[in-house]
C-alpha cells in the first residue's frame, strides 16, 4: 500500500515469539521491497491528471536510473515531490535538505530519504555549491560521481518553480 514503515508492537513487547516475529516481518518486508522495485522500474508512463509533483518525480527517477546517479540532491520548501521520489523506491539516497524542523520531520521515515537541516540558500547556485562539498564532507559522493540536483521553489503564490540539474560532484 507504499507504506514506508512498519511497526510491530504486541508480539515483540510481550508475546512469547519476538524474534521470531521480527525475522518474519523481516522477510515479509523485504520480498515486498523487491518486488516494489521492479515495478518501479517499469512505471515510467505519465498518469492521467498526474501533479507536478508526481511527474517532477517520475522524470528524476528516470535520469538518476538512466545516468546511475550517486544520490539525488533536492531542496524542499514542500513535502510533495520528497513523497514522491519516495514512492519512486530508488536504490540511492535521497538527500532532502529543507530550513523547516517541521517538514524534516515529516518526512524523516519516507522510503530512502535523509532530511538535512539547512538555512534557505539565496539561489540555485548557492544551494549546488553548499551541497557540493557536504556531500563530499559527509561521505554520501566522492568526485566525479553524478548527482541529480532538484531545487523546488514557490516564486509567487501561485506558482511553483523546479529546476532539475545534473550535476558532476567537484566541478565547481
Amino acid at each position: 500500500d507504499g507504506a514506508d514503515v512498519v511497526m510491530l508492537s504486541g508480539e515483540t513487547a510481550i508475546g512469547q515469539w519476538p524474534v521470531e516475529a521480527v525475522r518474519m516481518m523481516n522477510r515479509v518486508a523485504t520480498h515486498t521491497n523487491e518486488v516494489l522495485r521492479g515495478q518501479s522500474a517499469t512505471a515510467s508512463t505519465p498518469r492521467e491528471n498526474e501533479t507536478q509533483a508526481a511527474a517532477l518525480a517520475r522524470g528524476v527517477t528516470s535520469m538518476s536510473r538512466g545516468l546511475d546517479a550517486k544520490l539525488v540532491v533536492l531542496w524542499a520548501e514542500f513535502d510533495d515531490a520528497v513523497v514522491h521520489l519516495s514512492q519512486s523506491r530508488l536504490d540511492i539516497p535521497i538527500v532532502a535538505f529543507c530550513g523547516r524542523p517541521d517538514l524534516l520531520r515529516r518526512v524523516q521515515l519516507l522510503h530512502g530519504v535523509k532530511p538535512v537541516l539547512m538555512s534557505e540558500p539565496a539561489d540555485p547556485e548557492e544551494f549546488l555549491k553548499k551541497t557540493d562539498a557536504l556531500v563530499r564532507t559527509e561521505g554520501w559522493a566522492n568526485e566525479g560521481d553524478t548527482i541529480v540536483y532538484v531545487y523546488s521553489v514557490r516564486l509567487e503564490k501561485s506558482n511553483l518553480s523546479n529546476l532539475v540539474y545534473l550535476h558532476q560532484v567537484g566541478s565547481l
